[in-house]
């Protein structure tokens, strides 16, 4: 094999390489995606289910401006808020 072929060779053998490590970085973003996906909809449903029973159903319609959302830690806190004590059951504090 002479110097040029052995230069290809190992390009190509980099080049696979660097292939499969793209692949593998594409694969774990997917997996992170599909768990933050399922992280916000388990977020979602703990804020449905805490505006439901502090303020029931008719509150439950801003839930669609909410699940514009997508920063999770946001979604976390308003989660949080929802079932914490800190949040009023009054409907003043959300009719303003």
């Amino acid at each position: 094999m002479n110097n040029r072929s052995h230069t290809n060779l190992n390009h190509e053998r980099s080049f696979c390489k660097l292939n499969q490590k793209d692949t593998e970085i594409f694969q774990k973003n997917a997996e992170i995606s599909q768990k933050d996906i399922q992280i916000k909809q388990a977020l979602l449903l703990a804020i449905e289910m805490g505006l439901k029973l502090k303020f029931g159903d008719e509150y439950v319609e801003i839930l669609s401006e909410i699940s514009k959302i997508d920063d999770l830690k946001l979604l976390e806190a308003l989660a949080e808020l929802c079932v914490s004590d800190r949040f009023s059951n009054s409907s003043d504090l959300l009719n303003g």
